[in-house]
This record gives C-alpha cells, structure tokens and sequence, in this order.
C-alpha cells in the first residue's frame, strides 16, 4: 500500500525544474545536485552542488541531515546594544561642570550672533520693502498724475465740445429761422403767384359751376336782366358764359354789343334790384364769379343790369 501511495505522489508532484528549464538558463538558477536521478542519473546520495536539488525525487528527501544548510542561532548578548553606541552617552554623562558652562557660553555666543543676524536680515528686508514701497507709491502718484492730466485734457475736450455743439444749435436755429422766412416768403411768392395766374387766366365759369348757377336761378324763372357783351375776345367769352346760365334757368334776358367801349371798362359790373327775390337770388349767385363789382339799385325797372367788361390788369 506504501508503494502504491509512493507512486500517486510522484504522479501529483510537479516536473522536475531542471528537465523543463531551458538549457540556456543562468547557471544560478540550474539545479547542482548530482544526486537527483532526474539530472544526471546520479546514484542517490552522492550529493556534490554547492546547492540542493529542490526537487520532491525521493532522492533529495532521503538527504542526510549533515549534508542540508545548519540555521544560524543567535544568541541573546549578541542581540543586545554595540557597546560604541553606549559609549558616547557615558562621556555625556561624565562631563564636570566646568565643560558644560563651557559648552552653554559657547550656545550663548552663537544664539546671540543668531539674533544679531536676525535682527539685521529684519532690518535690511524691512529697507527693502520700504524701498518697493516708495517706489510702488512713486508709480502710482504718478498714475494718478496721468489720469489727473488726461482727465483735464477731457474736460477741456468736452468743454470744447460743448462749444462747438452750442454754436452748432446756434446756427441749426438761425437757419431754421431763416429757412421758416423762406417758406413764408415761398408761401406768399406762390399766393402771388397764383393770383397772377388768375389775373392773367380767362374768366370762365367752369362746368361744375354753371351747374350750381342754374340750380340756384332756375326758381326765378321769367325774371328780366339786361346784359351788355364787349368785342373783347375774353371778355365775350366771359359774356357767354353768363348769357348761357341765365338762359338754362329760364331768365328773361335782354342782351347788347358793343365793339368797344371808351373808356375802357374792367371787370363785371352788376347792378342789382335787391328788393326782388330775384334779385337777391341773383347776388348770392354772381358774388362767387371772378372780378364781380355788385351794387345794389332798388330803382331799377328790371332785376338786373349786367356789364361785361374787359380783364383787369395785372
């Protein structure tokens, strides 16, 4: 049963290191048991290497206990403090009085040149921040110098400014007060204009007046008026003009020519029996022609008596 359980161990045990490894491996790392079976068929026993085979061959565990390394006891004395570490302590120890007040003026002298140094680098770097100091204050009263000077070179800029810009208005306002004389003068220049136009224009009275005329004449129906026409060619126009209204509503009318007239008569001259409806409808109706005189007559033996005469002048 022991042979058969010998067997099952050696066929769970792993190979051997020395047949996997390659040959080129270090020689370190090689297994130098000439003993072991496995590496150069040794007969077991004759152990030679400087090192063991750690291999599980039956071999290497029947090694004799003089052949495997000794451990290395340590013995209690030796664990305890070298004595050139005790030593110094003891001299510590033994020193009289007189070195130690030695050895403390000498820590006096240098704890005092310690704080002569101190002091010293506190003062110097204490002038040195008072020197950047100066010179950031120098910097910055200068700044606000620059400032100051550009800040008067802008309120004097905008003063300036302020100038130009009150004469600019001054002068927006003198020519909109002459550009408002100009539109008056332009106004009145037009109306002048257009009156002249209308002094030099024909007298005619236009479809949409002739209408109206009519309309308002057309009630009198019968009434007599007398009408003198020129052989002015305006003037005749004109002359027809009325004659045709007065005839459309209906009017009596009674009508002379008369090639020229001396001296010369302007404008249309209406002389007008106001005490008759007919005659205050015949006023309200002429007023509206252009160049009309009226006069009122209550003597009149007719309604009316109208001259045509010739444009007036501009």
């Amino acid at each position: 049963m022991k042979d058969g359980e010998g067997e099952q161990e050696k066929e769970r045990q792993p190979p051997h290191p020395c047949i996997t490894r390659k040959s080129g491996a270090p020689a370190e790392k090689r297994c130098k048991s000439k003993a072991c079976p496995k590496c150069q068929n040794q007969k077991p026993g004759s152990h030679v290497g400087t090192l063991l085979c750690y291999s599980l061959a039956p071999c290497c565990l029947r090694m004799s206990a003089r052949q495997q390394p000794k451990a290395v006891k340590v013995s209690a004395s030796r664990r305890s403090v070298p004595a050139t570490n005790i030593r110094p302590m003891k001299r510590i120890f033994s020193m009289r009085l007189e070195d130690w007040n030695t050895v403390l003026q000498f820590a006096s002298a240098i704890l005092l040149g310690l704080t002569f140094a101190v002091g010293a680098g506190a003062i110097f770097t204490g002038y040195l921040i008072g020197k950047r100091q100066e010179v950031r204050i120098a910097a910055t009263e200068q700044g606000t110098a620059e400032a100051n000077k550009k800040a008067a070179e802008a309120g004097e800029g905008t003063a300036k400014a302020l100038a130009q810009v009150a004469a600019a208005n001054e002068r927006a306002t003198k020519l909109e007060f002459e550009a408002a004389q100009q539109r008056e003068r332009a106004a009145k220049a037009e109306h002048d204009l257009l009156d002249l136009q209308q002094r030099l224009a024909s007298r005619r009275i236009a479809p949409k007046e002739h209408a109206a005329l009519v309309s308002a004449l057309k009630p009198h129906r019968g009434a007599v008026v007398e009408v003198t026409k020129l052989g002015d060619l305006e003037a005749g126009q004109f002359a027809h003009d009325i004659l045709s209204v007065l005839a459309e509503a209906g009017w009596n009318v009674q009508t002379n020519f008369v090639g020229t007239y001396s001296p010369p008569r302007y404008g249309l001259i209406c002389r007008i029996n106001d005490s008759t409806p007919a005659g205050k409808a015949l006023v309200a109706a002429l007023k509206s022609l252009p160049t009309v005189a009226l006069e009122a007559n209550s003597h009149l033996p007719i309604n009316a008596s109208i001259f045509v005469g010739l444009r007036p002048p501009p």
